[in-house]
């Protein structure tokens, strides 16, 4: 029985079946269909979609595919709740209005800020008094004095010149076409 299935099993290859000689070929580049299908309705525009390998797509390489239109599919080898925050993590990246902001205030140490930065997993945080945003307090600004002047407050380091947009804005739209529409 199994040496049945065996003689009717069809033909498979692998990579080191084949060898391809370069040469010159009549397919114009702009003719060649990169496009990949991943279920019956979705295809995507570039051929990159990445193992769904524990070494290989967490958050931060299904970010970085998603930005150049490709598909990181998020591994399975952790608990449910792992998968859902690394999910969001890769949901979060790509919007543009963030919602469920932290913030810290102008009178909080550096020090303060950079813990916040690192238990929230982000890279910046606007600073805001009486509900109003005053400025934004990053990483690349603290990171000269964290080891010096940790307690110095935020006011003294944070960026005071911040563009803000309503939550209708689109990418195509000034103030937020600057930045992208070089």
């Amino acid at each position: 029985m199994f040496s049945d299935k065996l003689n009717k099993a069809p033909e498979g290859f692998t990579f080191d079946d084949f060898l391809l000689l370069p040469s010159q070929s009549n397919i114009e580049p702009k003719d060649v269909n990169t496009q990949s299908r991943v279920s019956r309705n979705y295809s995507f525009n570039i051929p990159i979609i990445s193992s769904a390998m524990d070494t290989v797509t967490e958050s931060e390489m299904a970010i970085a595919l998603a930005q150049e239109g490709g598909l990181g599919v998020i591994h399975r080898n952790m608990t449910i709740k792992e998968q859902v925050a690394e999910v969001e993590k890769v949901k979060r990246s790509e919007d543009l209005t963030i919602r469920d902001v932290i913030t810290t205030s102008p009178e909080s140490s550096i020090h303060e800020a950079n813990i916040i930065m690192d238990l929230e997993d982000v890279s910046g945080l606007p600073v805001v008094e009486n509900g109003i945003i005053i400025g934004i307090i990053s990483r690349r600004d603290i990171k000269p004095i964290i080891n010096s002047d940790a307690q110095k407050k935020v006011r003294d380091f944070m960026t005071e010149e911040v563009v803000t947009i309503s939550e209708s804005t689109t990418p195509e739209v000034p103030p937020y076409c600057h930045k992208l529409c070089l």
